[in-house]
């Protein structure tokens, strides 16, 4: 019996596993036809994305801008269509019979409207044939919709759209001329503004009013500069053909406003803005354009010309535009804006310049010199930004330094560094201030303030890339290579004077050049590799009084630098503090050290090893 039970029991144990087996076939067979259905319904959302993206693209396609046509019968009256007493009208479709004269316009008031699309007009013979052959527009559509009381009835009316050809060359006329000017501006399509530039010229060229051509050569000036931000990266340089017709422009420009009229059209704001705005750009570009060609070739001695035009024509508006800050004008405020901006952009770039560089400033002719101490002197006057009013001043240190003058050095070590740290190209130009106001230092003999100056800037390691110059890639140099600062000059700069402001009668606590020597004494002793391995071996000679090794290492660092630097000075310092070591080292030995015999030994006169004996 009890295997009768056992059977039967697995009987059923067996039956209930294939139900569930069964039970579970069937709910996948159902999980399947659920996912199939999520997919169809998933593919038919994509569909449905597909086509309302679809529908997205062609109403972009579609946007183009509105103008308004007015149409007029022979005695000059305006054909109006769509007239509230007229009950035939249809507002669905029209006809335009053939008419005289048709004009178009973007600010006309008339009932009637149409789009107009370029390549539409030209697939139907052209403008005039379309306008001669009358117009046609409308297409309409009956759409049935099912609501819940009743059918309604919607009239879906797609116009064929159309440009017209903005670019009319066959307008004559200032007035005709005017109004195509603003027209064009506003209404020329993106794709389209490349042409607009040549089409302006065209325009200026036919104006025959001086005050027209002026305005219309600001926004040659504007538009070209716009173009050229949107297709090409700034600082690769402008190509030839481009930069000609921008330096042309800005000749013409010049020659208007010899014209009493032309000046007064600088007290509008958009115009003087425009024009300043441009030619800063130009200036900023070919500036850092530069750095892509090689000093003291033909191709950049053009470039440095083409750039002391542009400047040239700068500091003509920027006359000007002081004349109208200063005079009684509601926005006196705005142009000192637009006067600083230009102001720093030309200090930026006429800085750099060879002294006997020649410019003309308020109708005088003006030196480099006296013409970067009067842009400096304005914009730290005049500005309200403190950040512009250190521009002017680290350009105007940097330039004095270059002359020889280290006068700005007490002021470069008070710059906040919150404002230093404010932004890289201002990092750089602080950089700059500083070490070629240190290397004037050096070559007036003021070592303590050298190593002052130089201190933070040496002891980064990084001296190449906030200088500006870094020169592995030409795209991460910010400055012209003319402008270079010779590194090792500057870095033995530093070093000579930390070893003579050490071991000088009230040697200064250098503690960041202690540890260097330290570290190199310590180490195993290799041949120098590079400016400061040669100053520590330049240190342990002095050490040892050997003057001999000390300056062996001075030629070798002269004969690696391309700034020659006066080392004269530093090599009598050296002598004479090698001459203390070895009189403090061998006196115990050599009682009887003679100044004849000292003088020798130094190749120093006879009082001098006396004092040093004494």
């Amino acid at each position: 019996m009890s295997r009768k039970n056992s059977n039967k029991k697995l009987q059923e144990e067996e039956e209930e596993i294939e139900d569930e087996e069964e039970e579970e076939v069937e709910e996948g067979v159902e999980d399947e036809e659920e996912e199939e259905d999520e997919s169809d319904e998933e593919v038919d959302e994509k569909d449905d994305e597909e086509e309302v993206e679809e529908e997205e693209e062609e109403e972009e396609e579609d946007s183009v801008e509105e103008y308004e046509i007015h149409v007029y019968e022979e005695n000059g009256e305006e054909v109006l269509f769509g007239d509230e007493e007229d009950e035939e009208w249809n507002p669905v479709v029209a006809e335009i019979a053939p008419a005289p004269n048709v004009d178009v316009t973007q600010t006309a008031t008339s009932n009637f409207w149409k789009w107009l699309r370029k390549d539409w007009i030209e697939s139907h013979g052209g403008l005039q044939a379309v306008i001669n052959g009358g117009l046609y527009y409308g297409n309409d559509e009956i759409k049935k919709t099912s609501g819940t009381t009743e059918t309604k009835e919607k009239v879906e009316v797609k116009k064929e759209r159309v440009q017209v050809e903005l670019f009319d060359k066959s307008i004559q006329g200032d007035e005709a001329i005017e109004k195509k000017h603003i027209e064009v501006i506003d209404k020329t399509k993106q794709k389209d503004r490349d042409e607009l530039p040549m089409y302006l010229i065209w325009l200026e060229e036919n104006a025959s009013a001086q005050t027209l051509k002026f305005k219309i050569a600001s926004d040659i000036l504007s538009v070209s500069i716009t173009n050229y931000g949107r297709s090409k990266r700034p600082g690769i340089g402008m190509d030839n053909e481009f930069l000609g017709t921008l330096l042309k422009t800005s000749e013409r420009i010049l020659e208007y406003l010899k014209n009493n009229e032309v000046i007064a059209l600088l007290n509008d704001k958009s115009i003087s803005n425009r024009i300043s705005l441009s030619l800063s750009r130009i200036i900023e570009d070919e500036v850092h354009s530069l750095k892509e060609f090689t000093p003291s070739t033909e191709i950049y001695s053009n470039k440095m010309q083409e750039i002391v035009k542009f400047s040239n024509i700068s500091l003509v508006v920027l006359a000007h535009l002081k004349n109208i800050a200063k005079s009684v004008n509601a926005l006196a405020n705005d142009f000192i804006d637009i006067f600083i901006d230009l102001a720093l952009s030309i200090l930026k770039a006429i800085h750099c310049f060879p002294n006997d560089t020649s410019f003309i400033y308020d109708n005088q002719p003006i030196t480099l010199k006296n013409l970067v101490t009067a842009l400096a002197t304005v914009i730290f006057t005049e500005s309200k930004d403190e950040e512009s009013k250190q521009i002017a001043f680290l350009c105007h240190v940097a330039y004095l330094a270059l002359n020889g003058d280290y006068s700005g050095a007490s002021l470069l070590v008070s710059i906040p560094a919150t404002l230093i740290n404010s932004n890289i190209p201002f990092q750089i130009l602080h950089n700059r201030a500083v070490a070629l106001t240190a290397l004037s230092a050096f070559k007036a003999k003021e070592y303590r303030l050298v190593y002052k100056l130089l201190h933070d800037l040496i002891q980064t390691n990084h001296v190449q890339v906030i200088l500006g110059q870094a020169n592995m890639k030409s795209e991460t140099r910010s400055i012209p290579p003319h402008m270079f600062i010779d590194i090792n000059a500057l870095t033995a700069a530093f070093y000579f004077s930390a070893i003579a402001s050490e071991e000088g009668d009230s040697p200064m606590n250098i503690t960041a050049f202690k540890k260097l020597i330290e570290n190199k004494s310590a180490a195993f002793i290799v041949p120098a590799q590079n400016i400061s391995g040669h100053a520590c071996a330049i240190h342990r000679a002095i050490l040892e009084g050997d003057w001999v090794s000390a300056f062996e290492r001075i030629d070798i660092i002269e004969s690696q630098t391309t700034l020659k630097l006066d080392y004269s000075d530093i090599k009598n310092i050296i002598k004479t503090f090698a001459a203390k070591v070895y009189i403090k080292k061998y006196r115990d030995y050599y009682n009887d050290l003679t100044p004849e015999y000292f003088a020798e030994l130094f190749q120093i006169s006879e009082d001098a090893a006396k004092t040093l004996l004494n």
